[in-house]
């Protein structure tokens, strides 16, 4: 345990010299949980999700260019499916700018 220890500092001296913010475990739940919601209440593919929001923090924000947003939404069809005379639907996504302020450190 010791030896489990001593590389865990070094490994956070090399990586985080100016330290480790603290962070409630509730905290982080909570984001947990909001980042789960959002996947499935917009039924976004959950690696791509996490993969882009991980990428996000890295980067600082969300590239204003690219197609990383396109990776993480759900497949829909080119052709509208039909239904013409279907009233179209408001856009009811979450994600935007926004949204990722409840992640913010």
């Amino acid at each position: 345990m010791v030896n489990f220890m001593i590389k865990l500092e070094k490994l956070l001296v090399e990586l985080c010299p100016n330290g480790v913010e603290y962070k409630k475990l509730g905290d982080i739940a909570q984001l947990e949980k909001a980042l789960v919601q959002i996947i499935t209440e917009e039924k976004l593919k959950e690696s791509e999700t996490r993969a882009f929001v991980a990428g996000t923090f890295h980067d600082g924000g969300i590239k204003p260019t690219g197609t990383d947003i396109d990776k993480i939404l759900p497949a829909v069809s080119c052709f509208g499916g039909g239904g013409r005379n279907r009233k179209a639907k408001k856009p009811t996504s979450k994600i935007s700018r926004n949204s990722l302020n409840d992640f913010e450190t």
